[in-house]
């Protein structure tokens, strides 16, 4: 009978997880100026909220929180610069970062994004807005012009929302679909191009 449940369990699994992709996983972005702060967060089915990630500024320090739990300071790593140029130079190594991003680029698979929504605010002053407005349809253009090939996004939508909120800053959000497959195995395969690109240097 344990077997009969296992059995169902599984399927049930497996047929959650597919509901979940066909219908698309939405990825938030919330970069708030006045206080300095980003907060990333990962949605499935438009509202269960599965990760944030939130980052800010207070009294000139840096401080994260990882979904929603305790507070850390971003600490400078421990040693001093003298300390790093006394390590043995006869173990190491070094990236080629040049050729794995062209490596990186040139391996894209072709993702497709249901929507992205930008709702931003500037301020009160008009010309700030226009120039922010102009920035944001310029970085689109030059997206679209060098990954026009590898990210096909089926709708892009810009709102500016000063009169309604009072916040200053960007929200951005996407919506991915089945392509999220696509890109957890390209996040795997970014892994293994970077220790094919890294050279040991022995004295």
């Amino acid at each position: 009978m344990w077997c009969i449940y296992f059995l169902y369990s599984v399927l049930l699994v497996i047929y959650a997880a597919c509901v979940i992709t066909a219908y698309g996983i939405k990825l938030q972005i919330r970069m708030d100026y006045n206080n300095l702060s980003v907060c990333i967060r990962v949605y499935i089915l438009d509202w269960i909220e599965v990760m944030s990630f939130k980052m800010f500024e207070w009294q000139g320090q840096f401080y994260y929180s990882f979904n929603r739990k305790e507070i850390n300071q971003i600490k400078a790593p421990k040693g001093s610069k003298n300390a790093n140029k006394r390590k043995d130079k006869s173990d190491m190594r070094k990236v080629n970062y040049f050729a794995l991003a062209g490596q990186i680029l040139d391996d894209m698979p072709n993702i497709r994004l249901k929507e992205i929504y930008i709702q931003y605010n500037a301020g009160d002053d008009e010309m700030v807005k226009s120039v922010f407005g102009g920035g944001l349809v310029m970085l689109e253009n030059i997206i679209r012009s060098l990954l026009g090939n590898k990210i096909k996004v089926d709708r892009i939508i810009n709102k500016d929302i000063s009169v309604k909120n009072p916040f200053v800053g960007v929200i951005a959000e996407a919506v991915i679909g089945l392509d999220l497959i696509k890109i957890l195995f390209y996040l795997l395969h970014i892994i293994a191009l970077k220790k094919k690109y890294t050279i040991e240097n022995y004295a």
